[in-house]
């Protein structure tokens, strides 16, 4: 029990956070750095069903404390468009949801985590390379370069998922709460009867 024991990391800090990914091939590397954070993972399998942004909505309101998501796609027009579509969708709902059952709206934050132009130059093992000639500059979310998240090694995907999520914590308050664990170990170690 003590090995195992430890005190929630997200009730603290007042917000819930959670990881959109655009490829269900990444999962079992992106669940690593969820699991030891606590957050929730979402695999979207490219464009999202308008059911599982319905789910992902009612969530946010029945949690009611200001939710960030994580977004996790391609460097490419479509990536860029697939994060404007996920915030514009959950938003739209938890609105019409909140509006239909008279709830103040919680707060939501969408930041696109990658993978980004500057994470691709960084990352040896990623090819980067331009854009398919049909895409035009006028065009909305136009890149001019273009990579694949899943030609990052694992180590870089977990990394670009830890960093954002350790970006989301008030690193005081993670803190206590460690402190707060490790004296609660150290007396269940000295009163094992309780």
């Amino acid at each position: 029990m003590i090995k195992n024991y430890s005190l929630d990391i997200w009730t603290p800090q007042k917000k819930h956070v959670e990881v959109l990914s655009e490829k269900q091939a990444l999962e079992p590397i992106v669940r690593r750095p969820c699991r030891k954070w606590e957050v929730d993972l979402t695999t979207c399998k490219g464009f999202s069903s308008e059911s599982l942004l319905y789910r992902k909505a009612v969530e946010v309101v029945q949690r009611d404390v200001p939710t960030v998501f994580l977004v996790l796609v391609d460097l490419d027009r479509a990536g860029k468009n697939m994060v404007d579509s996920l915030e514009r969708n959950i938003r739209t709902i938890v609105e019409m949801l909140c509006e239909t059952e008279g709830y103040d709206t919680p707060d939501l934050t969408f930041v696109h985590i990658g993978l980004t132009e500057e994470q691709a130059k960084s990352f040896p093992e990623v090819d980067l390379r331009p854009c398919k000639t049909t895409e035009k500059p006028k065009w909305k979310n136009y890149t001019k370069w273009c990579a694949e998240v899943d030609f990052c090694s694992s180590a870089h995907i977990v990394e670009i998922v830890e960093n954002a999520i350790k970006a989301q914590l008030d690193m005081k308050i993670e803190r206590r709460r460690k402190r707060q664990e490790a004296a609660d170990k150290k007396w269940f170690r000295e009163h094992p009867n309780g």
